[in-house]
């Protein structure tokens, strides 16, 4: 069973590098109310660096889940059934992307074609 996975491309790449500008927004606010906290310079570091790997760690995710699953996987009944339900599965999905961007990107990257 062959199954095709979304494709990395400049369209794909620039939609979610805006949602992890958001969340990168996000995490440097604190360092910009307290610079001087250790923790808060972490974690906006860090963000800052999610932010140009989150794209690729959602494109892992996803393709992982389809090729798991199968191509219809996203079609299913337990990611259509609920509007409300589903936008909270996405919403965990994208937290996730997110917060293990690092460690995702590093894990998927030998698995990347060119």
């Amino acid at each position: 069973m062959d199954i095709k996975g979304i494709e990395m491309n400049a369209k794909y790449y620039a939609i979610h590098f805006c949602f992890g500008l958001m969340m990168l927004a996000l995490f440097v606010y604190p360092w910009i109310t307290n610079p001087v906290e250790p923790r808060n310079q972490i974690m906006a570091a860090v963000a800052l660096v999610n932010c140009f790997l989150y794209p690729f760690s959602k494109l892992a995710l996803e393709n992982l889940v389809m090729r798991v699953g199968g191509k219809g996987v996203w079609k299913k009944r337990f990611f259509t059934i609920d509007p409300v339900g589903n936008s909270k599965i996405r919403a965990l999905h994208w937290i996730f992307s997110f917060i293990f961007a690092i460690p995702i990107s590093l894990m998927a990257l030998p698995f990347m074609k060119k």
